[in-house]
């Protein structure tokens, strides 16, 4: 009688089941803390020249980084070994994100005041 922990064996090919298969894209890791950085940069630039709300425009940038982070922790498929780093990449990134944001807002505004002087 065949052991039950030789299923190969027992399975012809064409009945197992396929590899699984890659979904998605997969960034490294730099890429998407660029793609996360830029995103945050742009977000507060954006919503500035829209809202012309400094404070405003930096909070939702600020947003934009630790949502990037969250979501690659926890929708994404787990991806190595080791320690989960997560909480220290939220933190840090979070702080960089921030002053990313702060940058684009500083800019639009800055683009704005240029724009159109106080009088």
């Amino acid at each position: 009688m065949a052991s039950p922990f030789s299923w190969p064996v027992l399975v012809p090919c064409a009945l197992r089941a396929p590899a699984p298969v890659n979904l998605g894209v997969r960034l490294n890791t730099a890429m998407g803390a660029l793609i996360a950085l830029s995103a945050a940069f742009f977000v507060g630039m954006l919503a500035c020249i829209k809202t012309k709300r400094e404070l405003f425009s930096w909070l939702v940038s600020s947003a934009v980084v630790p949502a990037f982070v969250l979501s690659a922790e926890f929708l994404l498929p787990y991806q190595g070994g080791g320690a989960s780093m997560w909480p220290l990449a939220l933190i840090v990134g979070g702080v960089v994100g921030s002053t990313c944001g702060a940058i684009g807002v500083w800019l639009a505004s800055w683009l704005n005041n240029r724009e159109s002087p106080h009088q």
